[in-house]
């Protein structure tokens, strides 16, 4: 999977439907707090729009310090 991060995903994903691309998920929100939209490219490879916004930074999963 290759993954590509957008700012805003939700007018990136509508943008990109608008322009008849199939979506097979999303966006939505994942457990893990990040937005996540997926999708297949001609060849059949999986692809990910993603938003990481302030949950890139301090995940929730990271360990302190």
């Amino acid at each position: 999977m290759v993954c590509f991060e957008r700012e805003d995903l939700e007018r990136a994903v509508a943008d990109l439907e608008d322009s008849g691309i199939h979506f097979e998920s999303g966006p939505r929100e994942e457990p893990w707090l990040w937005q996540e939209a997926r999708l297949k490219d001609p060849d059949g490879n999986s692809l990910c729009l993603f938003q990481a916004g302030k949950n890139r930074k301090n995940p929730l999963w990271r360990v302190a310090e």
